[in-house]
């Protein structure tokens, strides 16, 4: 019932307005984001080898807290992207989310043995999400 009145009122304001319809994909957020690491194993701390394609793991001097080419976004920057999107169209009607929202290696693996410690990181970083867009 509750997709039929979003419906009926994505229908109305487009009646009265153009509606205004903003979209944020793949965030790719990684809570342990490391300034300092380099792009094997999308920057991040603690990273394992499991993935024998990734290249072994080294520190660099450059430092970069918005991000590295080959790393998964950190934490910083989508915070910043989502408080530009909020000050520059602050009256979007509708804001789609179409998902990847966690960073790449931090997706469950049905083939391993579950990761409770993994599960409620990526539940950490799918309920800061929504409540920074919400």
């Amino acid at each position: 019932m509750s997709a039929i009145l979003l419906l009926a009122a994505l229908l109305n304001a487009a009646l009265a307005r153009e509606l205004r319809v903003g979209v944020v994909s793949d965030a790719h957020v990684m809570p342990n984001y490391d300034p300092y690491m380099n792009n094997s194993c999308y920057c991040t701390v603690g990273c394992t080898m499991e993935n024998i394609h990734l290249n072994p793991l080294f520190y660099t001097d450059q430092y970069a807290p918005l991000g590295r080419i080959f790393c998964d976004s950190p934490p910083q920057l989508v915070d910043s992207m989502l408080e530009k999107l909020q000050r520059e169209a602050p009256d979007l009607d509708v804001l789609f989310v179409t998902g990847d929202i966690v960073g790449h290696g931090y997706a469950q693996d049905p083939l391993l043995p579950y990761n409770p410690s993994k599960f409620e990181t990526l539940m950490k970083v799918h309920r800061d999400f929504s409540l920074k867009i919400g």
